[in-house]
């Protein structure tokens, strides 16, 4: 066992870090990404998170202003060997909010399902995007034709 891992990590030391490169998501994914890491920034108004949590929640909201939702780093992760944990590091500016169980859960499977790749070591396998900008148009996604919802962001470290 300790000469897999041992191989592992030299193997990772070889091949080094991924390149960072962008990324975009848009539609449905976009929206619920936007929702979950909306809801816990510190700089969206409680009207803006209400809108957000109505979206979680499978509900339109009135039509607005646009709300563009941003974080400097979101690092999220899953153990494979304690299977129970899940977590996640959302980082504003200089306040970061920390997420565990359900709620990190949430946000881990919605970052796969925006195509951000995993990444493990010891026990753990990781996710994460730098420099996630989201912007919801309320009245295009009140139109029902899936438009309203776009994010982009970078990949990789």
């Amino acid at each position: 066992m300790k000469g897999w891992l041992l191989r592992g990590l030299a193997t990772a030391l070889v091949l080094g870090p991924g390149a960072a490169s962008a990324a975009d998501t848009s539609g449905h994914v976009a929206l619920a990404l936007a929702s979950l890491v909306g809801i816990n920034s510190p700089s969206l108004t409680a009207t803006q998170q209400s809108v957000l949590t109505a979206y979680l929640a499978g509900n339109s909201a009135p039509p607005g202003a646009p709300i563009t939702i941003a974080a400097a780093k979101i690092s999220c992760g899953a153990g494979d060997v304690d299977i129970t944990r899940f977590f996640c590091e959302l980082t504003f500016g200089s306040a970061t909010v920390e997420l565990t169980a359900r709620a990190a859960h949430e946000l881990y499977a919605t970052l796969g399902e925006a195509g951000v790749a995993t990444d493990g070591a010891a026990g753990t396998i990781y996710e994460g995007v730098t420099d996630l900008k989201c912007v919801l148009t309320p009245s295009d996604i009140a139109d029902n034709g899936g438009a309203g919802a776009a994010c982009t962001f970078t990949t990789g470290e």
